[in-house]
């Protein structure tokens, strides 16, 4: 049996560029508009979402992306970056640090 594992992913949104991510997240990533991430591929996967964490005072606003899975945190990341590349990177692109000609090996190490 899989033990029970979480993921959390926390990335600063560049500046200026949190309503295009919102934008992105709503028209595109959010399953009521059957545009969803292929998270129904991962079969080990329980739970998975996107939330935008809104600036406060001196902190910019950050990405959250959170998981939760059986199996090992490497393997489920690995599984992801695989089936939704294409879809994580246009999320991605709106974070600070994320490679500017992303490609799914980048992706793997952002």
């Amino acid at each position: 049996m899989l033990e029970p594992n979480i993921v959390t992913i926390v990335a600063k949104i560049r500046c200026d560029e949190q309503p295009a991510l919102e934008r992105l997240l709503e028209d595109e990533i959010d399953p009521s508009t059957g545009k969803a991430l292929a998270f129904h591929r991962l079969p080990h996967l329980h739970f998975a979402s996107f939330c935008i964490l809104d600036a406060v005072e001196d902190l910019p606003a950050y990405l959250v992306m959170e998981a939760t899975f059986d199996g090992a945190p490497d393997d489920f990341l690995a599984d992801l970056v695989e089936i939704a590349d294409a879809q994580l990177i246009r999320i991605f692109t709106h974070c600070a640090g994320f490679p500017a000609q992303p490609n799914k090996d980048l992706l793997s190490d952002y």
